[in-house]
């Protein structure tokens, strides 16, 4: 498949030239097609047997072959943050101990470990407030009292990626807990957890990877799933015959990360989620992944002829689908983030779709947005009073 029979697959591109993927991606027509084959079964027949287990445990494979992970170590979630909370439940740091994260970390990797606070352990944060923060900044705020890194792969701040690999071999020779959101990386970048081990690292449709909200997936390395003690068990996630031992509640819980599913998952959510998997599968995720970086140096050196002062991420090492942009230096960051933001409304106007975080603009490419999409951008640009 090439790049213009990808495109298209998304009608969006039709109407907007969508560079917010970081935000919401669009669905492509394979999953809405998945989608709406669903609904139209579900309607008209009975899918009680045929949505059930072994759907799960085929998308529990597909899931971790996409990681290059093993389904025993694949826990289904609703999202990341419910991912997390189950990480930062095993991980479960004392009185003395602490969690170091970025300072400009995304706040569903940041609310699970405030409760071990009120237990005296203590919530770290490293960097500067607005980033950028690297793997380097992490590091330099351990001690021995550390019992965790939790941080995501790509900043949905400025779009910095972290050398994991660096990472994880700092915290497996001190034997710190390494937990990682990935929600800004799985379906732009290759993720493999064989190559840089870690011990959690969660992720979810509806951004990069183009499904309904509702799909998530926790990868637990093995023997973490152990510490549960009974945590976030449910009716799925013990060993039963089937539907036949509905009335047993002394049941074994499943091995490996099963044990952490809980209740049943949102299947609707799931059928996508398959489907885009497969689709990305087809294309080849090293594909994605190479024009997708491809599209953020265009986006970046754009940025930089349109007079954006700052641009981040600066080099190839540190590069995302992520591109932000600053004006000049905020010294009020609510007045900056107002002014960008009539900046993107505008654009919306002449149907550009970016976003604005943190003053900045944020715009985010994927694997079907072409040279066109950014022409439309720069267009935009000429057309709005950028100071």
């Amino acid at each position: 498949m090439d790049w213009q029979e990808f495109r298209r697959l998304y009608p969006v591109t039709l109407k907007l030239a969508y560079l917010n993927n970081a935000s919401m991606g669009p669905l492509p027509l394979p999953v809405r097609a998945a989608l709406d084959s669903h609904l139209n079964r579900w309607q008209k027949e009975d899918l009680g047997g045929s949505i059930g287990i072994d759907f799960s445990e085929r998308l529990r494979c597909k899931i971790a072959r996409f990681i290059s992970a093993s389904p025993e170590e694949i826990a289904f979630t609703s999202g990341v943050t419910g991912g997390l909370f189950r990480a930062a439940s095993l991980v479960r740091p004392a009185a003395g101990e602490n969690i170091v994260l970025p300072a400009n970390e995304f706040p569903s990797a940041v609310y699970p470990w405030r409760r071990y606070e009120r237990e005296g352990a203590q919530v770290r944060f490293a960097g500067p407030p607005r980033g950028p923060v690297t793997e380097n900044h992490l590091m330099e705020a351990c001690d021995e009292a550390t019992r965790a890194i939790c941080a995501s792969l790509v900043s949905f701040a400025d779009g910095t990626r972290l050398d994991l690999e660096t990472l994880s071999a700092f915290c497996r020779s001190r034997g710190i807990a390494l937990v990682i959101d990935a929600m800004q990386a799985a379906g732009a970048l290759k993720v493999d957890v064989s190559k840089a081990p870690v011990d959690f690292l969660a992720f979810a449709a509806v951004k990069w990877i183009p499904a309904p909200v509702g799909a998530g997936a926790l990868y637990v390395r093995h023997g973490w799933e152990e510490r549960a003690e009974g945590r976030w068990l449910g009716w799925r996630s013990v060993r039963r015959n089937e539907l036949r031992e509905l009335l047993r509640y002394d049941l074994q819980p499943c091995p490996g990360a099963r044990r952490l599913d809980g209740g049943s998952p949102a299947f609707l959510s799931h059928v996508g989620m398959e489907a885009a998997l497969d689709l990305f599968e087809t294309v080849g995720t090293a594909r994605i992944e190479q024009r997708i970086l491809g599209l953020a140096r265009l986006v970046a050196q754009l940025l930089l002829e349109e007079g954006f002062e700052r641009v981040w991420p600066q080099t190839d090492q540190r590069r995302s689908g992520i591109v932000v942009g600053e004006l000049r230096n905020p010294f009020a960051a609510g007045e900056a983030a107002g002014a960008m933001g009539h900046v993107v409304e505008g654009m919306a106007e002449d149907g550009v779709i970016v976003a604005e975080r943190n003053g900045r603009i944020r715009i985010s490419a994927h694997a079907f947005n072409d040279e066109s999409d950014l022409e439309r951008l720069r267009e935009a640009f000429h057309r709005l009073p950028l100071k």
